[in-house]
């Protein structure tokens, strides 16, 4: 009778190992690949330099790839992350890139997950 609850109990902790495996190896978007798309943009946000082209670029290639809702909350949910742990940032100047740049599907991203 142990054995067989101890083979039940290991088959169900696979079970969820796999399941974790499985969601993290299907996340599509990273927290890293947020950091990235807006790297040009890090003097902007600052409020120490102007907006430039390529922090625009960048962005809206990124909301480009953004296809499915899970890749949009992953990404909202990164964002507010890495603004939450910043320094120095213009929150009016972050959250204008979507406008500033012409990407309006984009602004939900910045916004509230």
């Amino acid at each position: 009778m142990a054995g067989a609850a101890s083979a039940a109990q290991t088959a169900v902790v696979a079970m969820v190992a796999a399941a974790m495996l499985l969601s993290a190896a299907n996340a599509a978007v990273s927290c890293e690949q947020v950091s990235s798309a807006f790297g040009g943009c890090v003097r902007y946000i600052r409020g120490k330099g102007p907006l430039l082209p390529g922090c625009c670029d960048d962005v809206r290639s990124f909301a480009n790839s953004l296809t499915t809702t899970d890749d949009r909350r992953a990404a909202c949910i990164c964002a507010k992350n890495i603004v939450g742990q910043a320094r120095e940032i213009n929150t009016g100047n972050y959250l204008g890139i979507p406008r500033m740049c012409s990407i309006p599907s984009f602004t939900v991203i910045l916004g509230s997950c």
